[in-house]
């Protein structure tokens, strides 16, 4: 899968896949893929993948989730640490268990996995007096992604 994406200051760029129904990963395993930077530059922003789950994806969707859409709490799918990519094909392991997110409820039930999302994030600009952010450009190169036994 290739992703080019462009995130201004404040704000993200994202592409993932779509599973047809809810995929079961115990919390014991690992999401493994390989993923390279092709082009651009990552520097000042946050790469990561996130683990779509049926509570959090919005029930307009396709496919659906469980989350009214007129409700602000949707959308808050656990995320992994920030992935530093590197210009060669590199093999990645994301334990389950390192996913995090801001909403505790929110974390994926281990039968509740709908999709994959990779997400580039720039921070706010700076307001007080610091040099603004500018945003970033990359665009990825993601392969061989599969569930695994860690």
């Amino acid at each position: 899968m290739r992703l080019t994406l462009t995130a201004g200051p404040g704000g993200y760029a994202g592409g993932g896949l779509s599973f047809d129904r809810c995929v079961r990963v115990p919390a014991a395993n690992a999401l493994r893929f390989t993923a390279w930077l092709a082009s651009g530059d990552q520097k000042g922003c946050s790469f990561r993948v996130m683990l779509q789950t049926f509570e959090q994806r919005p029930s307009t969707q396709s496919p659906p989730g469980g989350c009214a859409s007129d409700v602000s709490s949707c959308y808050n799918f656990p995320s992994s640490p920030n992935i530093t990519l590197a210009t060669t094909s590199t093999p990645l392991s994301v334990a389950i268990s390192a996913f995090t997110t801001s909403v505790p409820h929110a974390m994926p039930i281990e039968s509740q996995i709908i999709g994959l999302q990779w997400q580039l994030d720039s921070p706010a600009p700076v307001v007080d007096g610091g040099a603004s952010q500018v945003g970033c450009t990359v665009e990825a190169h993601l392969d061989d992604i599969d569930f695994i036994e860690p």
